[in-house]
């Protein structure tokens, strides 16, 4: 059996003046998880006193950030143009 539920991804712009203050609402994203992931997220939701949304946002965030860091590392892993020097070269490159 999933657990349903739909959490809003919020990205917010602020324009701060002394009278302003402007919020940006990103999109709703709705997701499919099993139960047990479900209830995981409702029971650290609760303990640390933070919406569901709150803590999806970050686990998304937290993963691209991760795999686009990953995707970079293995484009220049497979780039037969970009060398690979070794510990020692760099030290000494950093050294200058």
């Amino acid at each position: 059996m999933y657990g349903m539920f739909a959490a809003s991804l919020t990205t917010r712009r602020r324009l701060n003046t002394s009278r302003t203050c402007i919020t940006s609402m990103a999109n709703t994203l709705s997701v499919r998880v099993s139960q047990e992931v479900a209830d995981r997220l409702v029971a650290l939701s609760k303990s640390i006193d933070r919406t569901k949304t709150y803590i999806v946002q970050k686990a998304l965030e937290e993963y691209l950030e991760e795999y686009e860091d990953y995707l970079v590392a293995v484009h220049r892993l497979n780039d037969k143009d970009d060398a690979i020097i070794s510990e020692r070269q760099l030290a000494g490159k950093l050294a200058k």
